[in-house]
């Protein structure tokens, strides 16, 4: 995970989720009575806990687990797959305290790549789940801000899809997910795709706010978009950054897993952190060079 060839950016993020993966950190301390034996589920008493890690209710985690188990072996579809458990185990990582939430999340599996955003001979590509931020959460100046540019943007969106559900709402993350057996290469390179056209849409955007030099001095400062592939029970991390106007796609790294109660919470784990990622380094990123910026 500490691959010189990486961009730091990546390498940064990896870290974190290499840690969860290992099971590491991954059950946060309001847990500490709920297992009492912990090498039952095999983590480790020395560094399972942390603050950062997940607090689900351990009842809650196996009842995903058990709906995961279902699909996997009824060979349920797709549709059932995030119906049943990541919708569920998405919506009790984000919809905690009160509405509205800065960080949030949609499944959408109809919203299509806005055309001109679209990589050169590329077909559009759906994704299933958004994560996503509403500036309204931070301040009505934002949500007035936010507003106000997606009238001047292609299809009055702010962002790379069409889909005026978020049409004032800044995507930071995308989740692609699989049943059990379908191909993996199929999923990656719908994100490559997904992501390509997403970059293209910050290039346009950043242009158009603050001219070349600033589109390019504020992609080098983001460094990469994250994103989140599912197959089945296995979860894994993916993102995609800039080498000039080339996308590159940086695959698998999994983290996590829907068949034992570890894997779950590292799921959740990594989801925290790539929550808190979109809230203090892309809402940051994306006021300061867009909303915020002034010539």
């Amino acid at each position: 995970m500490g691959d010189e060839r990486y961009p730091k950016a990546l390498r940064d993020i990896l870290k974190k989720v290499n840690r969860a993966s290992r099971w590491r950190g991954v059950l946060n301390w309001s847990l500490r009575d709920e297992f009492l034996d912990l090498a039952e589920y095999g983590l480790d008493e020395d560094d399972a806990f942390s603050d950062q890690g997940s607090a689900l209710l351990r009842s809650f985690v196996t009842e995903i687990m058990g709906y995961a188990r279902k699909c996997h072996e009824k060979h349920h579809s797709e549709i059932i797959w995030n119906f049943e458990v990541h919708f569920c185990l998405l919506e009790k990582i984000f919809c905690v305290g009160e509405q509205p939430y800065l960080v949030d999340f949609t499944p959408c599996q109809s919203a299509p790549i806005t055309r001109i955003y679209l990589p050169p001979s590329a077909g559009s590509k759906l994704v299933n789940f958004y994560i996503y931020l509403n500036p309204l959460a931070d301040s009505t100046e934002y949500e007035t801000k936010a507003n106000s540019l997606q009238t001047f943007l292609p299809m009055l969106c702010l962002n790379h899809t069409s889909y005026l559900g978020l049409k004032a709402e800044p995507i930071s993350i995308s989740i692609e997910t699989k049943r059990s057996g379908d191909i993996e290469d199929n999923e990656v390179l719908q994100m490559g795709t997904w992501q390509a056209a997403q970059w293209n849409y910050l290039r346009d955007l950043l242009s158009q706010v603050g001219g070349e030099a600033h589109m390019q001095e504020a992609l080098d400062e983001l460094g990469l978009l994250p994103a989140i592939i599912t197959n089945g029970h296995i979860w894994s991390f993916v993102a995609t950054t800039q080498e000039g106007s080339k996308t590159i796609l940086w695959a698998k790294f999994g983290f996590g897993d829907t068949s034992s109660l570890a894997g779950v919470y590292a799921i959740a784990t990594v989801i925290l952190f790539l929550r808190h990622w979109t809230e203090a380094v892309y809402w940051e990123w994306f006021k300061k060079n867009v909303l915020d910026y002034k010539m």
